[in-house]
């Protein structure tokens, strides 16, 4: 499996689809007020596609290193315990295997490798091509020096494991910082869109000249695309990677 794709199915799509008509749908009909304002569905389709599917791809990322981490914890436990590297997953894939949704795949490969007569260090460096993660990368490459110098396998896993947990803390306490910063920017983007909805209801007749004159229309139009530049800058300062 590659997880640096993300293999999309109907209710992804469904997803996309209903996100995209949200926002275009609404936004067509506050600030233009014509049936031509309902072009922004489609043109909203490849933006929130994109946010999507990137969203997926990271929560699926951060959960394969959470699992990679248990993984490596049960790893050590059994290695200090006087099981080989080699053993120590096969044991860990036979009595914990089935509680992980992505590690146990890898763990499979990882055994089936092995009884193959293939080097450990060589599996994990393809599982890291596969993730892009650096912590599996680094790792993998450790463990061959070490196993050609001599080096202490169980303390190199110990150590990747902590550096796992370093990094996990680290993203939460960044993500709990930014929180409200993305919570605020979020209301300042809904914000607009509240004003003219309750002008449109209270009090209509005032809003026309805003659908009705070239002045109106152009200021509308500046106004809708400023706020989805605004978005654009708010996703991007508030997405800080570990």
């Amino acid at each position: 499996m590659d997880y640096r794709e993300y293999k999309t199915n109907v209710w992804f799509w469904i997803q996309a689809a209903l996100i995209s008509s949200g926002i275009g749908g609404l936004t067509g009909y506050l600030f233009f007020d014509a049936w031509w304002g309902s072009l922004l569905i489609p043109v909203c389709m490849p933006v929130v596609y994109s946010r999507l599917r990137r969203w997926h791809l990271e929560r699926q990322t951060r959960q394969l290193k959470m699992e990679f981490q248990e993984v490596m914890t049960l790893i050590s436990g059994c290695m200090h315990a006087g099981y080989s590297l080699e053993n120590a997953i096969v044991q860990v894939r036979r009595t914990s295997g089935e509680e992980f949704s992505l590690m146990r795949e890898e763990l499979q490969i990882l055994v089936n490798g092995i009884a193959c007569h293939k080097r450990v260090e060589q599996l994990l460096l393809a599982l890291a091509e596969r993730c892009d993660v650096e912590e599996i990368r680094e790792l993998a490459i450790m463990i061959e020096i070490a196993k050609h110098y001599g080096g202490n396998i169980p303390h190199l896993i110990r150590q990747i494991t902590t550096r796992l947990q370093a990094s996990e803390m680290t993203e939460v306490e960044i993500q709990t910082v930014i929180a409200a910063k993305r919570l605020e920017g979020h209301i300042m983007l809904i914000v607009p869109f509240g004003i003219l909805m309750f002008l449109r209801l209270t009090n209509p007749v005032y809003m026309q000249v805003l659908y009705t004159t070239i002045a109106g229309r152009l200021c509308m139009s500046v106004s809708a695309f400023g706020i989805g530049g605004c978005a654009y800058w708010i996703d991007k300062i508030t997405r800080i990677e570990v």
